[in-house]
C-alpha cells in the first residue's frame, strides 16, 4: 500500500535561504523499532513517560502499547463532569501543536474494564492496545498544527501499578514523499516568508 504523506519540517537555524527538495523518496517507517520495551512500574496520576515528537512519527499510522498489571488497585474517582471510564483510563496520550496548547488526552486501557462492570483486570495478562495517530491528533481544536504526542499514566489509574512491555510504532504503508520546492527566507526573531509550493505538500513550523 502506498500513501502520500506531507512531510514536517522544522526550522532551526537562525537564517535559512531557498531550499528544496526531491520527491517521490519512500519514507522509512519506525516500526519495528520498540520505542519502550520492559519499562516500569509506574505509579501515580500523570507520570511523564515518553515524548514523541512529529517529526518522527509522521509517517506512522499508530502506537501500540503493550502493557500488565504488577498491582491490580481500585481505579482513582472520576473527576466531577468526567466519565467514569475507570481500567481504560490507565495511560494518556496527549497531542499538543506547535503554540505549546492543546494537550488533550486521549485514554488507554483494557476495554471494558470501567467501574460499572464490575471487572477488574488481572496480572497474568498482557494486554495490547492500538491507537490510531489521527485519533490522538484528533482533540486538538480545529486549525492547530500537531507538533507532538506525549504519553503519561492516566488519571484513573489509582492504587494500580503497571509496566510497559513493549511501545512501538504501526505502519499505515509505504509513504512516498510529495515532491515540493521550498522558497524564500527567514530569520529567528522576525516574520517568515518562507513557503512551500504545492502549499499541501510540506508544513514549515518557524520556532
Amino acid at each position: 500500500m502506498r500513501k502520500f504523506k506531507k512531510l514536517l519540517s522544522c526550522v532551526a537555524a537562525t537564517a535559512l535561504a531557498a531550499t528544496s527538495l526531491i520527491g517521490g523518496t519512500s519514507l522509512s517507517a519506525n516500526a519495528n523499532t520498540n520505542l519502550i520495551s520492559n519499562e516500569g512500574p509506574f505509579t501515580g496520576n500523570a507520570t511523564f513517560i515518553g515524548n514523541y515528537p512529529r517529526t518522527v512519527y509522521y509517517q506512522e499510522s499508530a502506537f501500540q502499547i503493550q502493557f500488565k498489571y504488577d498491582v491490580v488497585g481500585t481505579p482513582a474517582a472520576p473527576q466531577e463532569g468526567e466519565p467514569d471510564v475507570g481500567y481504560n483510563d490507565t495511560f494518556e496520550f496527549l497531542v499538543y501543536d506547535t503554540n505549546w496548547g492543546g494537550w488533550n488526552r486521549t485514554t488507554v486501557g483494557p476495554s471494558g474494564y470501567d467501574q460499572t462492570s464490575n471487572v477488574t483486570p488481572d496480572t497474568e495478562t498482557v494486554y495490547s492496545v492500538t491507537v490510531p495517530i489521527s485519533v490522538i491528533e484528533g482533540k486538538l481544536a480545529e486549525g492547530a498544527t500537531p507538533y507532538g504526542i506525549n504519553l503519561q499514566t492516566g488519571a484513573q489509574l489509582g492504587t494500580s501499578v503497571v509496566s510497559i512491555v513493549s511501545l512501538k510504532y504501526v505502519s499505515g504503508g509505504e509513504y512516498i514523499q510529495q515532491p515540493f520546492t521550498a522558497t524564500g527566507n527567514w530569520t529567528k526573531g522576525t516574520a517568515s516568508n518562507f513557503t512551500v509550493d504545492p502549499t499541501d505538500a510540506a508544513t514549515v513550523f518557524t520556532n
